[in-house]
């Protein structure tokens, strides 16, 4: 899930279960000096049996940000990312992580995002890239990009109400 051009400030993520459902984890990242539309950039899927799920996306535009989830059973960390959430959903012992580049793609490309588990378990991860503002500028050169505003994790139980600022 993502929102495109929210208002600034604090707002609320909620989230509701339905009734099989016995926990649940996940995380808020806010980026800002993104496009406002068109997003994402590119996205990409995959699950597997291992002890390092990973993922490739291939970035259309030039400086996109990657951002990955991933939900498994056994996570330890994001390798060669920023961490931005690791979360535990606690006795089942399933987990949820998200992670991004921490700066932008270029040239625009493929970018794996990888993880390890300490013990070969099932997971599936998917990836976007965020793409940058682009202002139209006649000749004259801008630096722009995408920056992290602010990354949360949270842990839902059944019903929850998170506060998080929201910006893409």
């Amino acid at each position: 899930w993502y929102l495109i051009a929210p208002a600034t400030g604090a707002h609320t993520v909620a989230v509701t279960l339905d009734g099989t459902a016995t926990d649940a984890c996940g995380g808020v990242v806010s980026y800002s000096g993104a496009k406002q539309s068109g997003q994402p950039d590119a996205q990409n899927g995959a699950t597997g049996t291992s002890t390092a799920p990973s993922v490739a996306v291939t970035t259309v535009a030039d400086n996109c940000w990657v951002f990955s989830t991933i939900h498994v059973t056994h996570l330890l960390s994001a390798c060669g990312n920023t961490q931005r959430w690791n979360v535990n959903t606690g006795g089942s012992f399933y987990a949820n992580g998200g992670s991004d580049t921490n700066g932008p793609k270029t040239p625009a490309g493929a970018q794996t995002m990888s993880w390890t588990n300490s013990a070969a378990s099932a997971w599936g991860i998917v990836a976007i890239s965020i793409a940058p503002w682009v202002p139209y500028v006649a000749s004259s050169v801008v630096s722009v990009g995408v920056k992290v505003s602010s990354s949360r994790a949270i842990t839902f139980p059944r019903s929850a109400t998170v506060k998080a600022g929201v910006k893409i």
